[in-house]
């Protein structure tokens, strides 16, 4: 096996030593893991630079020990954050896994009461709108940014749950509500980069779908989309609809639940 060579800065492989061929930084090797007993050295992957200082070179040095093979001119692995917004210390946590490379891409919730806060921290990272109907936490509320009484819950803030806007939700109060809230993050001075939906109400429900693929064509943002086996439980063709409409999205969607660790979800799959 010959060496494999790979960008601290970019992530880009490089088959031999000197300059990255994208971003041109001279770099230096290092090795990957350890020779095994009897393996000769050009059996190992090397890797570039200084690696330890770096949450992307971690990540990407994860892939190579757990044998997933990552080739970053042929793919991009995009890693996000949502729930920007949504609380100080998710705002406090999401920029540092921006400003480090931990994660590449965050969703900002609009309507929660630290989003002002979260945009004053803002510096030009990948931040999409998380569109949000639903405030699932009982002592922690927040609501519409619109007049939407069909988007209010009991107390005056959003539903708790998924299914109750599905139930009582009219779509047009939803549309015109999640236009105002990309509106806003766009006034605030996000330079939006994607749209996706907080606990999945936008996307996982056919007549919501809709309105969630129109305005990602309005405003001519990417989408999350349900991976190949999430679609399956949905019963309809969110992908094969998104792919006619002409929508921008990703390929493959591994998500980490409570307990999970990305290294394990994705040798998982």
């Amino acid at each position: 096996m010959s060496k494999v060579w790979y960008c601290v800065n970019c992530g880009y492989e490089v088959g031999s030593r000197g300059r990255c061929h994208r971003c041109k930084q001279k770099l230096r090797p290092s090795p990957l893991r350890e020779l095994a007993p009897g393996q000769e050295e050009d059996e190992v992957g090397y890797r570039l630079g200084d690696w330890e200082d770096s949450a992307r070179g971690r990540l990407i040095e994860s892939l190579m020990v757990s044998g997933i093979e990552h080739r970053f001119e042929d793919d991009e692995l995009v890693v996000t954050a949502d729930d920007l917004g949504l609380c100080h210390a998710a705002n406090a946590g999401v920029f540092e896994g921006l400003r480090t490379g931990l994660v590449t891409a965050a969703s900002l919730m609009v309507p929660c009461p630290w989003a002002r806060e979260a945009a004053a921290r803002y510096r030009g990272e990948d931040v999409g709108v998380h569109l949000t109907l639903n405030a699932e936490w009982d002592r922690y509320r927040w609501g519409p940014v619109t007049l939407s009484p069909s988007l209010l819950g009991g107390d005056g803030g959003f539903p708790r749950t998924v299914e109750d806007v599905w139930d009582h939700a009219d779509l047009d109060e939803v549309r015109r509500e999640c236009r105002a809230q990309i509106e806003r993050a766009i006034l605030w001075g996000f330079d939006v980069s994607h749209l996706d939906s907080h606990l999945g109400t936008l996307q996982h429900r056919p007549e919501f779908f809709d309105v969630y693929l129109d305005l990602a064509m309005e405003f001519a943002l990417p989408i999350h989309v349900a991976g190949l086996p999430g679609e399956h439980r949905l019963g309809f063709p969110a992908r094969a609809l998104a792919a006619e409409a002409g929508a921008v999205f990703a390929d493959h969607v591994l998500t980490l639940t409570g307990g999970a660790t990305t290294r394990s979800v994705l040798v998982e799959h």
